[in-house]
């Protein structure tokens, strides 16, 4: 038998110098692979970006209806009664007010005492926009809400103060769910998420980083009752600015119902002020703030002022009648993950 047939010669095995070679290959080969992935990981984030952006631009125009406010011809000047709490209210009495915003808070403190003595609780339409930080505004979101107010029986017994949230709108949230009681859960948002993503209820803390995401205020900052605080708060420590501007504007319509809109303006930034504008529209048939618009001071002479947060409740139903299964994540009628067979 021929041994060069038989066995390998020291010609036909790998040089040295080939290997080198080969590695450079096997470098080249990972790094392309390596680079594929990071654009294929490029790709699937920017297309994931711009479908949550078209979600998050998808509203139904009917909707967006429920966020339009419309103004028609002025009449602030003219002495036209208005009822309850608002009667007597015009452009004159502000103007010869001690300070302007005293008949703003005459109205601000009348509209909660009636919230607190006539409103058990209410449903509504809740809408709003805010902006963080340095972002850019978020669009409108739309969400479905139930608020029932604290109360004390005849025989001392108390109902919590709770909510109920769903956003309606925009597709990239919609059917997420939020519940809040007083005194509840740990203090902790019960939520959970849509979809697929689906499986599991959260416990959140109503100030961390996850419940704020996106928002300037908890959740259980919502309501009439709590802006209207919020407001003779704010409007009690502004009575000291002497540099303040308060206007009338009647003819104000949104959702068919008709509004008026007191706007609070300070020219200059000083002191404790924190907004240049604020817009506070009260709905007149329900006799209590339904909407409230802030503005910071342009960035640049000549722009236009900045809008930071946006609140408007429509669809209102007052005295509905909510009781403790209305903020319950066990509700049937909820979406919530892990319900008790029944």
């Amino acid at each position: 038998m021929n041994d060069s047939l038989s066995h390998p010669t020291l010609d036909s095995a790998p040089s040295a110098a080939h290997l080198p070679n080969r590695r450079r290959k096997w470098g080249r080969t990972l790094l392309l692979a390596l680079v594929g992935l990071v654009l294929l990981a490029c790709l699937y984030y920017g297309a994931a970006m711009a479908w949550q952006q078209w979600l998050a631009e998808k509203v139904d125009p009917e909707l967006r209806r429920l966020s339009e406010i419309a103004h028609g011809a002025d009449d602030s000047a003219e002495a036209i009664d208005l009822p309850g709490m608002l009667a007597g209210l015009s452009q004159a009495t502000i103007d010869t007010a001690e300070h302007p915003l005293i008949p703003v808070l005459e109205i601000a403190e009348a509209a909660k005492r009636y919230i607190d003595e006539e409103i058990r609780d209410y449903t509504a339409i809740m809408i709003n926009q805010v902006r963080v930080g340095s972002r850019p505004i978020r669009d409108e979101q739309f969400m479905f809400c139930k608020i029932r107010h604290r109360q004390v029986d005849a025989d001392g017994r108390q109902t919590p103060f709770s909510i109920y949230t769903r956003f309606i709108a925009p597709q990239n949230v919609l059917g997420q769910e939020a519940i809040w009681v007083e005194g509840k859960n740990n203090g902790k948002i019960v939520a959970h998420a849509t979809g697929l993503l689906n499986v599991t209820r959260f416990w959140l803390d109503p100030e961390g980083p996850i419940a704020m995401e996106g928002n300037l205020h908890p959740m259980y900052e919502m309501g009439f009752a709590r802006f209207l605080d919020i407001l003779l708060e704010k409007g009690k420590r502004d009575r000291d600015c002497q540099d303040c501007q308060v206007t009338l504007t009647r003819n104000i319509t949104i959702d068919d119902r008709p509004c008026l809109l007191l706007e609070v303006r300070h020219p200059e930034q000083k002191g404790a002020i924190d907004f240049h504008i604020a817009r506070i529209y009260i709905d007149i048939g329900h006799q209590i703030p339904i909407g409230y618009e802030g503005y910071l001071w342009p960035e640049k002479p000549g722009d236009p002022p900045v809008l930071i947060e946006k609140y408007l409740y429509t669809q209102i139903q007052l005295n509905v009648g909510l009781t403790d299964l209305d903020f319950d994540p066990d509700n049937p009628d909820y979406d919530y993950p892990g319900k008790p067979r029944r």
